[in-house]
Order: structure tokens, then sequence, then C-alpha cells
């Protein structure tokens, strides 16, 4: 299963961060705490799919290497197992 997800101290930073996803996608998500003084926003399934590709919906856009090198990796492998089923 395919997760993207925010940790934050903050729960209001992470319902913000939520919010403004939800005005531009109509995705479902949870907040839920961890256990260590950290809350985390997740995204889950076709949700996380759908940020993913709004987040990354260009080659030049701005983003750190190494996290799009490990999203579009986990992306391959998701439309690979597509093509077989």
């Amino acid at each position: 299963m395919y997760y993207m997800q925010f940790s934050s101290a903050s729960p209001n930073f992470l319902e913000w961060i939520y919010k403004t996803t939800l005005r531009l996608l109509p995705i479902q998500a949870t907040i839920n705490y961890d256990g260590r003084s950290t809350y985390v926003l997740r995204f889950a399934k076709r949700s996380a799919i759908l940020l993913t590709n709004k987040m990354y919906y260009a080659d030049n856009v701005m983003c750190l290497e190494r996290k799009r090198k490990k999203v579009q990796n986990t992306l391959d492998i998701i439309q690979a197992h597509a093509e077989v089923a």
C-alpha cells in the first residue's frame, strides 16, 4: 500500500495542510497522534497517488531530488503492478 505522510508536533499545522489540500483535490486523509509527541497527516492509496501527481506535476518543479526519486520509484512499481493486473 502506498502512503504519503507529513509529520509535525502541531496538529493545527497538519489540519491547515489538509484543508489547503482539500481546496485543490477531493481526497481523504487522517490525522493521528503517533505516541511520540508527533502527529501524522496520512494520505493512503488513491489519495496519495493524486497528491503525488499534483506535487510533482513537472520535471522542473522545485523539490528535493532524493524525495522525487523515491516517489518516482514507488509510482513506477505501482504502474507495473497495474499493467500486470
